[in-house]
């Protein structure tokens, strides 16, 4: 998508929000490229970010890479999987892109909509392999991890409506000393004395594996800067139809990570969002209704 298409779709995207908010700007958005082929040029539009005004950080990325598995086959698809696992990482914690195959576009400005709002529009707009499939029903639909930790967020207020911050971060970053100097780490989950992962699996193998040992490190480093003794790992795997050889080396990526944990990491893999919340509550030794 060229920058005169993404000026409409950035225009678009302000122009159709349903309820007008007075105000001053609410934030900034930026759409996220991934160049696989660095002679060919050509960009994919993967997912969106947005940095409100009180500097919370957003991000929507494609889930489901078939399309593009279809366009450019397996190899390409898998590239640009991991590549946008690259570029994830450095949306949400603000860290410098250290790949040439990943581009943020410049920040644009948006007005009179909250950035959850603007955030989907956006996306919506600009990535156009995110569209559902006709043959595609909710169940069958790619979860990634953002939206597994707004679904297992949801479950877990149902169940205690007034204390659902002692387990969810407002904000899952966070920097740690360490031997080394500081540290971002990404930790959606802490309770009192805890730190705990909550990841999905519905990837690929090789990049499952890739996330699930950055998020168990990631826990463990901050277990150790804070002096923490309680710490989780919890993995959704894919809920949709996948061939059973996919399905099986997910699972054998799971398990390598889930072999090399520390003693006294609890680990729980539910397909449903519910039964994990349910874990989570259980780990954080918090009474549920």
């Amino acid at each position: 998508m060229n920058a005169e298409l993404l000026a409409h779709a950035f225009a678009d995207a302000r122009a159709n929000v349903g309820t007008t908010l007075p105000g001053a700007e609410a934030g900034q958005a930026f759409v996220i490229q991934i160049e696989p082929d660095l002679v060919a040029g050509e960009r994919i539009n993967v997912g969106v970010g947005v940095v409100s005004a009180d500097g919370k950080r957003l991000a929507r990325f494609l889930a489901d890479f078939g399309r593009l598995e279809a366009m450019y086959g397996r190899d390409v698809a898998e590239l640009i999987e991991v590549l946008t696992d690259f570029a994830r990482a450095a949306a949400l914690s603000g860290d410098v892109l250290s790949s040439p195959s990943v581009r943020f576009t410049s920040p644009q400005p948006f007005f009179g909509m909250p950035p959850e709002q603007y955030l989907d529009q956006l996306f919506a707009r600009v990535v156009p392999a995110a569209a559902p499939r006709r043959e595609q029903g909710e169940s069958e639909a790619a979860r990634d991890t953002d939206q597994l930790w707004r679904a297992v967020g949801d479950a877990i207020k149902l169940r205690l409506p007034n204390r659902t911050q002692e387990i969810i971060a407002n904000t899952p970053w966070t920097t740690v000393e360490t031997p080394r100097g500081l540290r971002p780490v990404c930790v959606p989950l802490q309770p009192r004395g805890g730190a705990g992962a909550l990841e999905s699996a519905d990837w690929s193998a090789a990049v499952t594996e890739n996330k699930l040992m950055r998020a168990l490190l990631d826990v463990e480093t901050a277990a150790t800067a804070k002096r923490l003794d309680k710490l989780g790992l919890f993995i959704a795997r894919p809920r949709r139809a996948r061939k059973d050889a996919d399905l099986k080396a997910i699972d054998k990526a799971i398990d390598f990570v889930a072999c090399r944990v520390p003693p006294g990491c609890r680990v729980e893999v539910e397909a449903d969002a519910v039964r994990l919340a349910s874990h989570i509550i259980d780990w954080a030794d918090l009474q549920a209704a």
